[in-house]
């Protein structure tokens, strides 16, 4: 197969040729192209020339991204539209029965209009999985990305790595390229974003939790074990507040001043010699000591617990919000809302606020019904919970609506309504 870029007066073109004769092979998905517009794929033509069959693909007014990546490196923005339209094109073809593995994904064969664009080449017959060809393309990009940009290198080492999974789906690499990058974008770019209808998903609907729930029953039985913060004896005592070293001091001083009020009273004097009575003073030393350290240990050993509890919290916090690479490459989001008609809302942090404000929504839903501030979603201890910010048209889970400000527990499978706009836990 022969990839060529014609240029001529008023026309540029690209041409898919075979490099031997195939006969007069053809399919009903050729003839749906040739005679429908796609969106996502190049128009195109078939000529027949010294008995092969020639795919002339009309390119006018765009570039390859060969080209677009010869003349700058891409940022994430531009990343994320060019991967997004891709995918949009491959998944709208499901619709029309067009094979995956047919697309010719490479950076020759992917043409843009370096603002919203995005169109490839659709050649029946090719037969090339198309996930060795998105990863083929990411390897191509991870050379052509711009390294100062932290979000454009994340999400391509994400679909690398997504796309040398077995299981990898268009929607598993749909949702890496438009899930949230760690700086909000501009106000206006997100708007226009979330209201731009996404593609169609596949949650996980009330009616099918169970058979999900009992295929992943040996995962939810698994609880995280909750890592120790070994804390050296120093530590806890520079974390100690200062009220807490003066009543750990006091108490030592209070049993002395006790036994000296004691002796000085005649309570411990012997009736028989007028003198202290040693039996009965050492055996109330002894005892205020034990009561001594007993107390020193109980108040000492509560404090550590509570700062061993707060270091840990900390850094599990910590790890939760910080956006990495783990080990399969796949950047973790543990909690995200989907949805047949809008984008996938993924959580990477909380509290995370959906509404219409730009300035304080982490999600702008911008619907009708919609409040400006509708939504929140939080999480407690390792159960997420959503809540109604009195907002006009509620937030449902399971078509009941919830009270303001009161928060809802929601688990995998749920629905959610934010006014008309239904979401499920995914």
């Amino acid at each position: 197969m022969q990839i060529e870029q014609c240029r001529s007066l008023g026309r540029q073109s690209m041409r898919i040729s075979e490099t031997e004769y195939s006969g007069d092979r053809s399919d009903f998905r050729e003839q749906m192209l040739l005679h429908n517009r796609v969106e996502g794929i190049l128009p195109f033509e078939i000529i027949n020339e010294n008995g092969l069959r020639i795919y002339e693909y009309s390119v006018m007014g765009m570039e390859t991204l060969k080209s677009l990546c010869a003349h700058r490196k891409l940022r994430a923005e531009e990343l994320k539209s060019v991967f997004s339209e891709l995918l949009k094109s491959v998944y709208h073809g499901h619709e029309f029965m067009l094979l995956e593995d047919d697309y010719v994904v490479t950076p020759e064969t992917v043409y843009t209009d370096a603002k919203t664009k995005t169109e490839v080449a659709y050649y029946s017959g090719y037969g090339k999985p198309l996930r060795d060809q998105l990863r083929a393309l990411s390897e191509y990009m991870m050379d052509n990305i711009d390294y100062k940009d932290d979000d454009a290198v994340l999400m391509i080492y994400t679909f690398y790595m997504k796309t040398k999974e077995e299981s990898c789906t268009i929607e598993d690499l749909m949702g890496i390229v438009n899930g949230p990058s760690r700086e909000k974008a501009p106000a206006e770019q997100q708007e226009a974003r979330t209201a731009e209808p996404m593609p169609p998903v596949r949650p996980l609907r009330p009616e099918d939790r169970a058979a999900a729930m009992a295929e992943h029953a040996a995962f939810r039985e698994i609880e995280p074990a909750k890592k120790s913060v070994p804390l050296s004896p120093a530590e806890i005592v520079k974390a100690a507040p200062r009220g807490l070293i003066l009543t750990s001091l006091m108490i030592p001083a209070a049993a002395v001043l006790v036994l000296t009020v004691l002796i000085k009273t005649g309570v411990l004097t012997n009736a028989v010699t007028a003198r202290p009575d040693v039996t009965k003073t050492l055996l109330l030393a002894g005892i205020g000591l034990i009561l001594c350290v007993a107390a020193e240990r109980f108040i000492w050993g509560r404090f550590a617990s509570v700062v061993r509890e707060s270091c840990r919290t900390a850094a599990e916090a910590e790890d939760e919000a910080t956006l990495m690479l783990c080990d399969d490459g796949m950047a973790r989001y543990p909690f995200s809302l989907v949805s047949d008609e809008y984008p996938a809302i993924a959580v990477a942090k909380t509290p995370f606020f959906v509404g219409k404000d730009p300035k304080t929504s982490d999600y702008i839903l911008n619907k009708a019904g919609v409040s400006r501030y509708h939504m929140k979603i939080d999480k407690e201890g390792e159960q997420y919970t959503v809540s109604d910010l009195g907002s006009t048209n509620g937030v449902y889970v399971n078509g009941k609506r919830l009270e303001s400000y009161k928060p809802q527990a929601v688990r995998r499978g749920d629905e959610i309504r934010i006014a008309a706009c239904t979401f499920y836990c995914n």
